[in-house]
């Protein structure tokens, strides 16, 4: 996890109180799912089994939903985005997330 990232998470850690954590919870989770924002947890974790085991999906590629959620058949985002199938793209990915990691 980047120290950005980090640092984002914990500065919102403080701002919410017991009852916004109750609220978001117990009202803002299954608002989320209902909404096709988010899938339930053991539907996530199933998906990011099926990518890791699975031999349909193929090593190299970036698999997700299509569209804007998180919800649905997950198919090759190379299908939507040339650039993600793109070998030179992502070999300066690559090389720009070793520049950034620690040693």
């Amino acid at each position: 996890m980047s120290p950005i990232s980090l640092r984002s998470r914990q500065r919102w850690r403080r701002y919410l109180t017991v009852d916004s954590k109750f609220f978001f919870n117990l009202i803002g989770l299954p608002l989320m799912r209902l909404f096709g924002i988010m899938p339930a947890l053991e539907i996530g974790a199933k998906r990011y089994l099926d990518v890791l085991f699975d031999d349909k999906y193929a090593s190299g590629n970036f698999y997700a939903s299509p569209g804007t959620g998180t919800v649905g058949q997950m198919v090759d985002q190379a299908e939507l985005s040339a650039d993600l199938a793109d070998p030179t793209i992502q070999s300066n990915a690559a090389d720009a997330v070793r520049r950034f990691l620690p040693r």
